[in-house]
């Protein structure tokens, strides 16, 4: 797992902007990505670098940027390719003769054999740039499901590309804020991509390349899955191919020349992944986080259980709340662009530790969006069925609004999912999918940006919706792949493992999978009543009962108990209206009735927008004092 930072003369010709010193920079900033060596190549309309985290043959050999013997041809590469042994065998079968061990020179004349067509041929996630020195041709690519960032910029002039924002900031790229990624996030608690918090600043989308040529840049997308539907009545035959996928996906992600392990939450995802890997692999190492002082979030004796169930090596990490409090300045100092999802907190707690003992760990992320397991998609199926409760719940909305909800209880988070429920039935389908994917309300998100931008904003949220059809759940499924998966929790894990250097691999979005799953009819994958139907029935014979038994929880922290006691001063010294900075973005008048609201009238609804309130106002002010 590395960090890649390159800028490319649109004209085939050096120019002023084209710095070796700005790659350096780039570099520099992102240095936690691959603090092992890092290394910069010129050319004359091209420069390319790369930090490496040593995973795959530790010699000096295998650092980037990365020449063929030519001379010709150069690549930067961050990600791994986990078929590279038998695409190795391939090559070697026309001829390549191969001076390292590493997927990186395997991708490389891969790349040069059968340019963009080679990355139909990868099992893995990556993102890259590949240059042809005699052509000045550049080819940027990121995997199918956005595991792996690249952002970009480009001018008349120059492509910049870097593995983070704050590389991609080193080539002096314009700052000026987008309106309606501001709002997005506010409503998200992230900005879906390809937007950026910054005009003209886009993330690659996920299958998706660049292709530079002199005085020319496209994008293509690369790729298009496709796949038959698989029909119900062979359901032996589904349960015996999942089995077998995730078997071999588990154990090509075990390659490594450094020790691998397993987050190991105790829920169905982590568990699964974790049972596979020990299964060929004894003493494997995992790891869990306990909330000692949070009882309703901790799931340490569950994570025990499997553990001993399947003869894992299991570290618990004690946490307080005042651990969690203390990492929160170290977490919103390393966002890139506001963020807000909080579990981002605890992500970047485990992985630091964890990182003390390993370089690669096994994670379960992926099974939710590809499996059904949200609670949404229960919800989702439950409103599409023409019942009483449907019928009932919207009218005793009043009721219920008379009792304490938030996430501090299982009485009150129980009251708070019933409320969002009764709401979400009043509206239609994609507008309640909508709904229940946001973390705070739609309008209130656009009354609090100071520009007029409803029509911009929701021409960009059509686009993540368009496609949901209330005669195919799977649409459903596919659509929060694209909007929650890539956006939100990739790249939560790829932020917060990368800033301890420490590569997390997700086992559930190998390609074979992933479409796998797609083809499932959704009754395989979640219904009115449960989640992840399938998952429980290849796999719950061979874990403990109360992996799939128990209720969902996610991997959250005490959010409205920080809000309302030790974030408090926090948030006051960031929004109040004397102190805000970003009054030209946000209107200071109706943030002060969000606080006013959160804090005297005890709106547990407004937790998450009042979060990333604070979050992009403290953002905003490192991002001026750069």
């Amino acid at each position: 797992m590395c960090g890649i930072s390159g800028t490319y003369a649109m004209h085939a010709e050096r120019t002023v902007s084209l710095s070796k010193e700005h790659v350096r920079i780039s570099l520099e900033k992102m240095r936690h990505r691959g603090p092992d060596v890092s290394s910069v190549k010129e050319f004359e309309s091209c420069i390319l670098g790369h930090n490496r985290l040593k995973i795959l043959d530790l010699s000096s050999e295998a650092n980037q940027p990365m020449e063929d013997a030519s001379g010709r041809y150069t690549i930067v590469f961050n990600g791994e390719i986990f078929n590279h042994i038998e695409l190795r065998i391939s090559l070697e079968k026309t001829g390549v003769v191969f001076r390292t061990h590493s997927d990186t020179e395997v991708l490389l004349h891969l790349l040069i054999q059968k340019k963009t067509e080679a990355l139909h041929l990868l099992n893995g996630f990556f993102a890259f740039a590949f240059y042809d020195n005699q052509t000045h041709e550049l080819i940027a690519a990121r995997d199918r499901f956005g595991e792996k960032p690249l952002w970009y910029f480009h001018d008349e002039q120059n492509l910049h590309l870097a593995s983070e924002l704050k590389g991609l900031l080193s080539f002096n790229v314009p700052k000026e804020i987008d309106s309606v990624s501001l709002s997005l996030f506010l409503q998200f608690t992230y900005i879906p991509g390809p937007q950026s918090i910054y005009k003209n600043v886009f993330k690659l989308e996920p299958g998706h390349l660049l292709l530079a040529r002199p005085g020319k840049l496209e994008k293509q997308k690369w790729y298009h899955p496709t796949f038959t539907p698989i029909e119900e009545k062979s359901r032996p035959r589904v349960y015996e191919q999942l089995n077998k996928l995730m078997q071999e996906s588990v154990e090509i992600r075990m390659q490594a020349d450094v020790k691998v392990g397993c987050f190991l939450s105790g829920g169905a995802d982590s568990s699964i992944v974790s049972m596979l890997a020990a299964a060929n692999h004894p003493q494997l190492p995992t790891y869990s986080i306990a909330f000692t002082d949070q009882p309703f979030l901790d799931e340490t004796l569950y994570a025990q259980e499997v553990s001993k169930h399947i003869g894992s090596k299991h570290e618990v990490i004690p946490l307080t709340t005042n651990n969690l409090f203390e990492e929160i300045m170290n977490v919103w100092n390393h966002f890139d662009e506001p963020f807000a999802d909080s579990s981002a907190i605890a992500v970047s707690l485990l992985s630091s530790v964890v990182k003390q003992e390993l370089k690669v760990a096994l994670s379960g992320d992926g099974a939710d969006e590809i499996f059904g397991g949200y609670n949404k998609y229960v919800a989702l199926n439950r409103s599409m069925q023409s019942s009483l409760p449907n019928k009932l719940i919207p009218q005793l909305l009043p009721l219920f609004e008379l009792f304490p909800s938030g996430r501090h209880s299982a009485l009150s988070n129980r009251i708070r999912q019933i409320l969002r429920f009764g709401r979400g039935l009043e509206l239609p389908l994609k507008e309640r999918f909508i709904y229940w994917s946001s973390w705070s309300d739609e309008m209130l998100s656009e009354l609090l940006v100071t520009q007029d931008l409803s029509v911009r904003k929701g021409a960009r949220i059509n686009s993540f919706v368009q496609d949901i059809s209330s005669n195919d759940f799977n649409s459903i499924l596919l659509a929060d792949q694209h909007l929650v998966l890539t956006n939100d929790m990739l790249t939560k894990v790829d932020m917060m493992s990368m800033k301890h250097s420490l590569e997390v691999r997700a086992p559930f979005l190998d390609h074979r999978v992933v479409e796998f799953a797609n083809a499932l009819p959704s009754a395989f994958k979640c219904d009115a009543k449960n989640r992840k139907i399938i998952l429980k029935e290849v796999f719950q014979n061979r874990l403990p009962d109360s992996v799939f038994s128990r209720p969902k929880k996610g991997f959250e922290v005490p959010l409205e108990r920080w809000l309302r006691k030790e974030m408090k001063d926090l948030i006051f010294e960031l929004l109040s209206p004397e102190k805000i900075t970003a009054h030209a973005y946000l209107k200071k008048g109706i943030v002060k009735q969000v606080l006013d609201s959160f804090y005297t009238k005890k709106n547990s609804d407004l937790t998450y927008l009042v979060y990333s309130l604070a979050v992009f106002e403290h953002w905003y002010r490192r991002s001026q004092a750069e």
